[in-house]
């Protein structure tokens, strides 16, 4: 038996900025998303896609930091990885179920 991973939507992204080695990504999460986090950007929606994982280092609401972001909130999630690029190309984050 083969397990397919897939993908959640947990946030929504209005935009991308890269600040230092950081990437300030500023939207609506769907589903509770926590510091330590893994979460992963797609270019589509399809499964045959470019994807990368980035690691939420830090959430922000009202110029606050907290340690998680529940459904339906806007705020600012400070992530970390290595292919901005796609990201940047990014209307979602997901997570990852097998």
């Amino acid at each position: 038996m083969t397990t397919e991973m897939v993908r959640m939507r947990v946030f929504e992204v209005a935009w991308v900025k890269q600040q230092d080695n950081e990437l300030q990504v500023a939207g609506r999460a769907y589903e509770t998303i926590r510091v330590g986090d893994t979460l992963l950007a797609c270019t589509s929606d399809d499964t045959n896609t470019d994807c990368a994982d980035f690691s939420v280092l830090k959430i922000k609401i009202y110029n606050r930091e907290i340690e998680q972001i529940d459904p339906v909130f806007a705020g600012l999630l400070i992530l970390v990885g290595d292919a901005e690029e796609i990201l940047s190309r990014s209307k979602y984050l997901y997570s990852s179920i097998s």
